[in-house]
């Protein structure tokens, strides 16, 4: 019952003045911790913090803050987080009533966070921020079957897994996307994480979050995993103005083959080079699961002419970057990922299989970015 109530609370809201703002989505008033009164030091610190989120969120959509009490030295770190497409006026609005929310729902309370639609808001007596927690917060989802069982659960799994190597290149660390169901139906997806930590743990955040679909929503119309750090949401109907806009088209068919790498590259001049000199083009394949804290980033495939092949025959070849499987891995941070793809842009996509999309990225760029 309590997830059927969450979930209609979840999937059917809108914004409102703080006064009658919606209820909590979740909250977690973390125990055993100490416990404060209304006129201790400790609350008046909070005070302090809480008050700061609220006039520094809205400008960029986070926000963290450390106060201290000049008298006892008592310290209260605090973050805000408002979904990348709210507006300034509404993340204030939404972090201010977090902000009375959280002290509501915690009153006594030295570590808690609470998650609204549209914002989270976290405290807690230790400072946590550029601090990954993987730790998985709440899962919810909306009760309806969804059309298409058989291919609906890989659809979704390949949307968020593409949406959170995503977030991981950017700035903001989120991504937004939708991608094609059966006839005129798609599903959209949302993940975001707290831009306090780099994009490697975002995007492992992320994976760890998606690992727990099959907990709670498989087959199911909508999804909402959180942990303190990141969350993923997906769902059939575009209840978020992100998902109304139009959002990026990911490519989830994993019917189609990946083309034979030495041609795509020919025809677009980047792997053909008829002369003698070393020509090299890169196929990278993302959107696969992690395996342990690395794992299984992806593939890669190069071919090159000239130098290394026998009378400058082709020649092609395949390494699997995994930890756990003894290859030596050729890792590369997901900034230098995101520039070579255009940030996984459409347009440099190639084809897909059962790893994801596959993308073409520029060789010389990505080579480059080689750890020796």
């Amino acid at each position: 019952m309590l997830f059927l109530l969450l979930a209609s609370l979840f999937f059917h809201t809108c914004l409102h003045s703080t006064s009658a703002y919606e209820d909590p989505r979740w909250t977690i008033c973390t125990t055993p911790t100490p416990t404060y009164t209304p006129n201790s030091t400790f609350s008046a610190t909070l005070t302090t913090a809480l008050t700061t989120l609220q006039t520094t969120t809205a400008a960029t959509g986070f926000a963290t803050t450390t106060a201290t009490s000049p008298t006892t030295n008592t310290s209260v770190t605090a973050l805000a987080l408002c979904r990348s497409s709210t507006s300034p006026p509404d993340c204030q609005t939404c972090v201010a009533a977090a902000a009375l929310g959280i002290r509501r729902e915690c009153p006594n309370n030295t570590a808690a966070q609470v998650w609204y639609t549209y914002c989270t808001l976290r405290y807690s007596p230790i400072n946590f921020v550029n601090q990954s927690d993987t730790s998985i917060a709440f899962r919810i989802y909306d009760t309806r079957d969804a059309p298409d069982e058989s291919s609906y659960d890989l659809k979704v799994n390949l949307l968020i897994k593409n949406l959170s190597y995503a977030a991981g290149a950017s700035d903001n660390r989120s991504a937004v996307g939708r991608t094609a169901l059966v006839r005129s139906l798609n599903i959209y997806g949302y993940v975001d994480c707290t831009r306090d930590i780099d994009g490697g743990d975002c995007t492992t955040c992320l994976l760890t979050a998606v690992d727990w679909i099959p907990s709670c929503c498989l087959g199911k119309w909508a999804g909402w995993i959180a942990s303190p750090t990141c969350n993923i949401q997906f769902n059939m109907d575009p209840v978020h103005e992100d998902w109304i806009n139009n959002p990026q088209e990911i490519d989830t068919d994993i019917s189609s083959p990946v083309p034979e790498v030495g041609r795509a590259a020919d025809e677009d001049g980047l792997g053909g080079g008829r002369g003698g000199g070393k020509q090299r083009s890169v196929v990278v394949g993302m959107g696969v699961s992690f395996v342990g804290i690395v794992g299984m980033v992806g593939l890669i495939w190069w071919r090159w002419r000239g130098e290394g092949g026998k009378n400058g025959e082709e020649r092609e070849e395949i390494v699997m970057m995994s930890e756990d499987m003894g290859v030596r891995p050729l890792l590369y941070d997901l900034e230098v990922l995101g520039a070579a793809t255009d940030n996984f842009s459409p347009a440099n996509r190639i084809g897909g299989g059962g790893f994801g999309s596959v993308y073409r990225v520029i060789a010389s760029f990505i080579f480059s970015n080689v750890e020796e």
